[in-house]
């Protein structure tokens, strides 16, 4: 059984993914990848695409093209012809709208390969159109099976078409092994990195672009009640990354009389995050709509304890109420700064239980559980791939060619 992985870029979450994939599969056939773009010049990758020591049967279609300047037409035709000289018994693809992912689904509908479909989509992600979701449905149902990445995402699949009994769960995972080894070097240099770096002793951790839907100006409201309660015994703020509204948000923090409680240290890398992870006291996600929320993975493979809002698709699967953190609505200022006040103020040995069991938890949900997932999905579409999309699935999938977004 050999598979092909198409993925506008091959990230570093990507390629973790991937490479523990590429072991499973080994024992039965090949699994190769087909990237887009390389991330150079590529707009929001610039560090993110992981460098490749090895041959790991990847094939680059546009080097150093911006995936946004790749016209559609050049995508499909290209992503075509990879899969032709790859003759994959099964496709595994990257949703249902861009231009790689539709031409990918033609490809293997019209070779009779097997369809895998992967996707981080629930539906309370955004507010759905009956047009629209009658229109996806169509295209949806023409997928074998699918790798999802939680219990709302795999009722979400499953109501636009994907047998249920066909949708593995796993796909939205990331290295932890990479963050837990981080976390070790952190500890061992904790004294000058938080010095250094001017991080408080303790402190709330958030990490997002300053965009609308990351909740970040509720988070600082919440926060400013936060102190109000807590007092001398409140916890920082530190709140990484960088966008649109951070003048915004840096007049808010000021408004709310924040001063230096609240501090803004700009975008942090993959490479950076670990020292902000390892030194914090707990992760904040606050987010009105995330389909996952890798971040919240990577805080609890850094034993971190999570407050994450119940919009976030992993909310459901990574967060055990009580166990390892809680969840809150994002819209209720007042049951966020509830979180934020029973979480500091628990005695240090209730938080180190509650890392210890983000750990525990993240660890079920890491490469290895992607591997399987795929390989088994890979496997279940095998057993239907004779089935044939009806025509006029196979005319809207041409329709969404024409419109599909870059």
């Amino acid at each position: 059984m050999n598979v092909a992985l198409v993925y506008g870029v091959f990230g570093r979450y990507h390629l973790a993914r991937y490479v523990a994939a590429r072991r499973a599969i080994a024992g039965c056939g090949e699994l190769v990848g087909i990237e887009i773009v390389d991330g150079l010049g590529a707009t929001n990758v610039a560090g993110w695409r992981a460098e490749r020591q090895e041959d790991l049967g990847i094939t680059t279609l546009f080097k150093g093209r911006n995936i946004l300047s790749v016209p559609g037409g050049e995508v499909v035709a290209a992503v075509q012809a990879a899969l032709d000289a790859a003759a994959p018994d099964v496709v595994a693809i990257p949703g249902w709208t861009v231009p790689e992912a539709l031409g990918a689904l033609q490809w293997a509908t019209a070779r009779g390969a097997g369809r895998v479909l992967l996707s981080a989509t629930t539906e309370i992600d955004f507010r759905r159109q009956s047009v629209r979701e009658w229109v996806k449905r169509r295209i949806v149902s023409q997928f074998d099976a699918a790798l999802v990445g939680g219990a709302r995402h795999k009722q979400y699949v499953a109501k636009l078409g994907v047998p249920a009994e066909r949708i593995e769960l796993g796909y939205d995972v990331v290295d932890n092994a990479y963050f837990a080894a981080e976390l070790e070097k952190t500890l061992a240099d904790a004294s000058r990195i938080r010095r250094e770096s001017g991080l408080p002793e303790r402190y709330f951790l958030t990490a997002a672009r300053f965009i609308p839907k990351k909740n970040l100006s509720r988070l600082l409201q919440a926060y400013a009640d936060y102190r109000r309660q807590a007092g001398s015994t409140a916890w920082g703020l530190v709140i990484a990354g960088d966008g649109e509204l951070r003048p915004a948000l840096e007049d808010e923090a000021k408004r709310l009389d924040l001063g230096d409680h609240v501090l803004f240290p700009g975008f942090a890398g993959y490479d950076q995050m670990p020292a902000y992870y390892g030194l914090a006291g707990a992760y904040v996600q606050a987010s009105t709509s995330e389909q996952w929320g890798l971040v919240v993975n990577e805080a609890m493979a850094s034993g971190l304890p999570v407050l994450v809002s119940d919009r976030c698709g992993c909310s459901a699967d990574l967060v055990h109420e009580g166990i390892n953190g809680w969840t809150f609505d994002p819209y209720d200022v007042a049951g966020m700064t509830a979180a934020l006040l029973r979480t500091s103020e628990l005695p240090d040995d209730r938080l180190q239980e509650m890392s210890a069991a983000s750990r525990r938890i993240v660890d079920q949900w890491g490469p290895d559980r992607f591997a399987r997932g795929l390989l088994r999905a890979a496997e279940s579409s095998l057993t239907v791939r004779s089935r044939r999309s009806r025509l006029l699935d196979r005319a809207l999938t041409r329709m969404a060619l024409r419109v599909a977004p870059r």
